[in-house]
């Protein structure tokens, strides 16, 4: 199984990375000399078509499916062993995830400012999330989509819809919860999860939305809260494609969700997607189990949360 991170060093990927679709953009161009990554699509949904072209474009990663890695959030400095210089608001500005030797995962180059010793034990466990299927977005298209309001703005967020049976069997059968490792605390704690499901829009490219909403990832991790990000590739054929992340809570990512970079990932990913979903649910851990439960999040859920702080 893959390694919990320890005292290594970051390393960073190299290898050039291949742009389908249209020719290439300054933007491309200056996602390419920064991420130095592989550029990928999933493989068409239909062996027998008589073309191979993909008619939507991915998103830069590096990995293909059997390695599609989550994407940690660093630990705050005082739990973390390593004494590298990646820690400066400049650095954590660029593009490129960052790699520690020994570990199958991505992580940011900013750091959570804080992080509780149960949401520590769930980062590790969250190391051994993956995907169970490369058909991690199937059955999202044959469901009826959730409406959304033409008159919002491009820079907010949709409507969250609270998880429906349907999403939370989805979202049960994408990954492997059950095979994470177990948490050792004794106490009962929840975290705040999102769906993203979505079908990308004909023509529209990638990756002016990715260097958007990477950086709005760093921003996200630096205001605190944000544990693990995983996306996937849009299908070739479908443009169908699933997203999901873990925060401490429901008010951490709604402080995130106020801040300037997340309103310009929301601006370039209005005009990017032909239809989507935000789902809400949350990650249990109960008192006396040592293994985490998905359910839905709830307007209960929303009260307690407040009443805490």
């Amino acid at each position: 199984m893959d390694s919990v991170p320890g005292s290594s060093s970051y390393i960073r990927h190299s290898a050039p990375f291949y742009v389908s679709g249209s020719t290439g953009t300054s933007t491309r161009n200056r996602i390419n000399a920064s991420l130095g990554k592989q550029h990928f699509s999933l493989a068409e949904a239909s062996p027998s078509s008589s073309s191979s072209r993909a008619l939507f474009d991915a998103v830069p990663r590096n990995a293909e499916f059997d390695s599609l890695k989550p994407i940690l959030a660093r630990l705050p400095l005082e739990f973390d062993d390593d004494d590298d210089d990646d820690d400066s608001e400049e650095a954590a500005s660029e593009l490129d995830y960052v790699v520690k030797s020994g570990t199958n995962v991505l992580y940011t180059r900013s750091r959570l400012p804080f992080l509780d010793s149960t949401s520590i034990d769930l980062w590790r466990a969250l190391h051994h999330f993956r995907p169970l299927t490369a058909d991690y977005a199937s059955g999202y298209l044959d469901s009826a989509p959730h409406p959304l309001t033409t008159s919002s703005s491009l820079d907010s967020c949709p409507a969250f819809l609270s998880a429906s049976t349907r999403a939370l069997s989805h979202l049960r059968t994408s990954f492997n919860w059950s095979l994470l490792p177990a948490l050792p605390s004794s106490s009962k704690q929840s975290w705040y999860g999102v769906l993203f499901l979505s079908q990308r829009k004909l023509g529209s490219e990638s990756s002016s939305f990715y260097e958007a909403d990477r950086l709005a990832h760093e921003e996200a991790t630096r205001s605190g809260g944000l544990i693990m990000y995983w996306y996937g590739a849009p299908n070739a054929s479908t443009g169908a494609n699933l997203a999901t992340c873990i925060w401490t809570s429901r008010t951490a990512a709604l402080q995130a969700s106020k801040l300037p970079l997340h309103h310009k990932a929301a601006r370039f990913a209005a005009p990017s997607y032909e239809r989507y979903d935000l789902i809400r649910y949350k990650v249990v851990k109960y008192a006396r189990e040592s293994r985490v439960r998905i359910e839905a999040w709830t307007a209960e859920d929303d009260r307690v949360e407040q009443e805490e702080l």
